[in-house]
C-alpha cells in the first residue's frame, strides 16, 4: 500500500507535474483500505496488485516519447513483466490486462490522430512485445500452479490481445502509407473512440455482473460512521472505502 503511494506520485508527476502528483499521492495515502489490506496481518490480493499496475503505467508513461526501437522494446519487456506477475496476487488481474489494453488502444488511435508516427511505432512495440510478455509470465504462473482461477482467459487470449496487435499495426501501415488530412483523421479517431464505445456496450452486461458481484457499489452504503464513532476498520468498511478511492482515480 505504501508503495502504490510512492508510484501514484511518480505517475501523476509524469502526466501533470509535481504538485499533481503530491496531491494524488495525499488523495490515495488518506485510503485506508489500500494500506491496511496490505498489512502483514491481512491480505487482499486486488490491493497487492496496484503496485505492479502503477509501476507498468510508469513505465510506459517514460516510454512514450523514446527514439529508440532497442530501447522501447526493453522498456515493453519490463512493462509486460510488471503486467503478468501481478496476475501472481489476484485472481481478478483480467480486468487489469483488459484496462491496460484499451489504454493503449485509445493513446495509438489519438497518436494515429495527431500523425505522431513515433508514437504510433512506441504503442505497437508495447501491443505486441509488451502485451506479449505479459501474456507469456502468466502463462507460466499457470503452469506452475500459481494462477488457478483462470475463467474467461480465453477472451483477451483469443481476441483482445491479437485486435490490439491488429489496431495498432493498421494504424502505424496506415500513417505511414496513406495521406490523410486533419479532418479526415479527426473522423478516424472518433469512429475508433465510438467502435470502442460499442464493444464496451455489448459487454456491459458482463460488466454490470462483475461491479455488483463485488458489491462494487452497494457497500458504499456502510459508510455512515461520525469521527467519534470511528474504531478498528471492518471488512465492510474497508471494502467501501477501498471502492470509493477508485471512483476518485
Amino acid at each position: 500500500g505504501l508503495i502504490a503511494i510512492v508510484l501514484s506520485y511518480l505517475v501523476f508527476k509524469e502526466l501533470f507535474d509535481e504538485e499533481t502528483g503530491l496531491l494524488t499521492a495525499a488523495l490515495i495515502g488518506l485510503n485506508i483500505g489500500n494500506v491496511y489490506r496490505t498489512t502483514a496481518n491481512y491480505y487482499r490480493g486486488d490491493a497487492f496488485i496496484m503496485p505492479f499496475m502503477l509501476a507498468a503505467a510508469y513505465v510506459y508513461l517514460k516510454s512514450r516519447k523514446e527514439e529508440s526501437t532497442t530501447h522501447s522494446v526493453r522498456n515493453a519487456i519490463a512493462f509486460g513483466l510488471l503486467l503478468g506477475m501481478s496476475s501472481y496476487f489476484w485472481n481478478g488481474y483480467l480486468f487489469g490486462f483488459v484496462t491496460v489494453m484499451a489504454g493503449i488502444a485509445t493513446i495509438a488511435a489519438f497518436y494515429f490522430y495527431k500523425n505522431n508516427e513515433n508514437g504510433l511505432r512506441n504503442s505497437l512495440i508495447f501491443s505486441a512485445v509488451g502485451i506479449g510478455t505479459g501474456l507469456l509470465v502468466e502463462e507460466l504462473g499457470g503452469l506452475v500452479g500459481i494462477i488457478t482461477n483462470r475463467e474467461s482467459i480465453f477472451a483477451y487470449r483469443t481476441f483482445a490481445a491479437p485486435a490490439l496487435v491488429g489496431l495498432t499495426l493498421l494504424l502505424y501501415f496506415l500513417n505511414k502509407k496513406v495521406r490523410l488530412n486533419k479532418e479526415q483523421r479527426k473522423r478516424a479517431f472518433l469512429a475508433l473512440l465510438g467502435l470502442g464505445a460499442l464493444l464496451a456496450l455489448l459487454n456491459s452486461r458482463m460488466i454490470g455482473q462483475f461491479i455488483w458481484k463485488t458489491t462494487l457499489i452497494s457497500t458504499g452504503e456502510t459508510i455512515h460512521k461520525t469521527i467519534s464513532e470511528l474504531e478498528l476498520p471492518d471488512y465492510k468498511l474497508l471494502w467501501a472505502t477501498y471502492n470509493i478511492i477508485l471512483y476518485v482515480a
